[in-house]
C-alpha cells in the first residue's frame, strides 16, 4: 500500500463517532449503528439485502456492488464482515465454499463468499444476542481458521495500520491490524477497470496505484481513526 491518505469521508466519520457518544473511545464498534457512526458510506448507502434470517449470519447489509458487507445478528450486533466474488474470478482457499461449489445468489448468480466473524458463529441465532470475540489478531484467527495464513502485505499506513492479507493474490477481505495485534477494521481492493462506486474511499477517476495497477479501496473501521497512530 503506497501513499495512502485519510480521505475526508474517513475524517468526517471519525468526527461523527466522537460526537455521537455511541461508543467510548476505548471500545470497539459492535452494533450496526456503531459501525455506521464510524463509516459514513455504511450510514448513507447500506440497506438490508434480504428479509429472511440466514442461519449463523443473520441479515446482510450492503450495497449492490463490490463492497465490504455486514452480517447483522440479533440486537443489531455485527456477526461478521463479508465479500461476495463472482465465480468467474476464480476460487481461493479462504472462501467459504469448496472449489467448484459456489452459492447461487438470486441477483448475482454463482458466487463465492468470504466471511470473517467477529463473534462466536455458533451463537448467531435468531433471537439470541451473538457473543462477541476479542478484537485482536490471534482471537480473530482462532474464530476464522481460514485466515491463519494471512500476514502483513503492507508497511504501516497512518490512520490504517498494517494491512493483513492472504499469501497469494486474489479477491479477499483484508484486515487492518495494529502494532500490538489490535484489529482496526476491514478492507477490499477493487481494480479500477471494474468501475467506481460512491462508497469507495477515493473519488471517481482518482484510484490508488498498486503494483498490479490502479484500484479503488473501501475500508470499514471498527475503531476511531484517532486510535491508530502515525507509525
Amino acid at each position: 500500500m503506497r501513499q495512502k491518505v485519510k480521505s475526508a469521508a474517513v475524517l468526517l466519520a471519525s468526527l461523527t463517532w466522537a460526537l455521537s457518544g455511541l461508543v467510548a473511545e476505548a471500545e470497539v464498534a459492535r452494533t450496526l449503528e456503531e459501525v455506521k457512526a464510524l463509516n459514513r458510506a455504511v450510514a448513507e448507502a447500506y440497506v438490508p439485502l434480504h428479509e429472511e434470517w440466514v442461519p449463523q449470519m443473520g441479515v446482510h447489509w450492503g450495497v449492490p456492488g463490490p463492497s465490504v458487507l455486514v452480517a447483522v445478528g440479533a440486537d443489531e450486533v455485527v456477526a461478521a464482515y463479508e465479500i461476495m466474488v463472482p465465480e468467474a474470478a476464480g476460487w481461493f482457499p479462504w472462501f467459504d465454499q469448496p472449489e467448484g461449489e459456489p452459492m447461487i445468489h438470486a441477483q448475482l448468480g454463482r458466487v463465492y463468499t468470504q466471511h470473517i466473524y467477529v463473534t462466536d458463529r455458533s451463537t448467531v441465532n435468531e433471537g439470541q444476542r451473538p457473543v462477541t470475540i476479542g478484537m485482536t489478531w490471534p482471537e480473530l484467527v482462532a474464530a476464522n481458521p481460514k485466515i491463519a495464513d494471512y500476514s502483513a502485505i503492507s508497511e504501516w499506513v497512518p490512520g490504517m495500520g498494517y494491512h493483513y492479507g492472504p499469501p497469494a493474490p486474489g479477491p479477499a477481505l483484508l484486515v487492518m491490524v495494529g502494532h500490538d495485534g489490535e484489529v482496526f477494521g476491514f478492507e477490499i481492493i477493487q481494480p479500477a477497470e471494474q468501475g467506481w462506486h460512491p462508497w469507495f474511499d477515493q473519488a471517481e477517476g482518482d484510484p490508488m496505484v498498486f503494483p498490479f495497477g490502479p484500484a479503488y479501496t473501501q475500508h470499514v473501521y471498527i475503531v476511531p481513526t484517532s486510535r491508530i497512530g502515525e507509525r
